[in-house]
């Protein structure tokens, strides 16, 4: 279970510092024009994150990497704790605050009672659920503690059917099942509405990836994010630098589709997939094992 905990958290966080170049631009012209090399990790583009250089995490990332800290420290989840450790960490957060994280901290700070999160769709949170495979004793129990996390700061039946999706696929790859089976079983286990997504984002894996993205939409709202993810992963399987290539080029918020799909790809495939040159220039590195 480590190292499938490891390997999960670390695909979502290469895929995160990839994304961090381009992130949040729309505009396919000025992507086309970019002065990055789309082969390496590189310094970021947009003002949302300014003073970041390339090796460092979008506010997704930094957010991932407090939960996996959590995870080594901890046997147990427990929402009250995790949120008063979250809380402190974003209230000096110099990075990018979203409007998830705005509003749950205001939310907090009038006292209402956790799960607190804000009304978001959007899916950045789903990308974040792997270190909660440490505290889990099976599979509805991870189902479980994910959707908690989710409600913590997305409180939306959208974001939380991306987290319980993904928290279904990625027990069953654990378990051994193949990438794409795992998918079917775990959309048809969630919802109607995670089956139609699934069938979006099948209906569309033969195709120029980027402008699949561009077509279901570049936002961070899960709608339109989530069938995005799923496609790369499906198109992809195994070739991860391919997948975030044609993902950051598709623009918008890469990071959370990048995270979903790298975190999903590399529970199939294993950390080996992962290229070695982004690995090894990542500012952190998800190594060490739970207590």
């Amino acid at each position: 279970m480590d190292k499938f905990v490891s390997d999960i958290t670390e695909g979502a966080l290469v895929a995160d510092a990839y994304s961090l170049g381009a992130h949040w631009i729309y505009d396919p012209k000025i992507l086309a024009d970019l002065a990055i090399d789309w082969h390496t990790l590189n310094d970021p583009v947009a003002q949302w994150h300014a003073g970041k250089t390339a090796g460092q995490f979008t506010h997704y990332g930094d957010q991932l990497i407090l939960l996996y800290e959590y995870a080594l420290m901890n046997r147990h989840f427990h929402l009250g704790g995790y949120m008063k450790k979250w809380f402190q960490f974003m209230r000096r957060y110099d990075g990018y605050i979203d409007a998830a994280t705005r509003n749950t901290m205001d939310n907090i700070r009038a006292h209402n009672p956790l799960p607190c999160g804000f009304a978001s769709e959007d899916l950045s949170v789903a990308g974040r659920i792997g270190p909660l495979m440490w505290f889990s004793e099976n599979e509805n129990h991870f189902i479980q503690l994910a959707d908690l996390f989710t409600r913590s700061t997305h409180y939306t039946e959208v974001a939380r059917a991306c987290s319980e999706f993904c928290a279904r696929a990625l027990w069953q790859i654990r378990d051994g099942v193949s990438l794409p089976n795992a998918f079917d079983t775990a959309a048809a286990a969630t919802s109607p509405w995670m089956v139609s997504v699934l069938e979006q984002a099948k209906s569309r894996v033969n195709e120029p990836a980027a402008e699949t993205i561009q077509t279901f939409g570049q936002d961070c709202n899960a709608r339109h994010a989530m069938p995005g993810a799923l496609c790369l992963a499906l198109k992809y399987q195994s070739d991860y630098e391919s997948a975030m290539v044609a993902n950051a080029r598709a623009g918008g918020d890469s990071s959370a589709r990048g995270m979903v799909a790298g975190m999903c790809m590399t529970a199939a495939f294993g950390a080996d997939i992962l290229p070695g040159h982004w690995r090894s220039s990542i500012s952190y590195h998800p190594t060490a094992q739970a207590s």
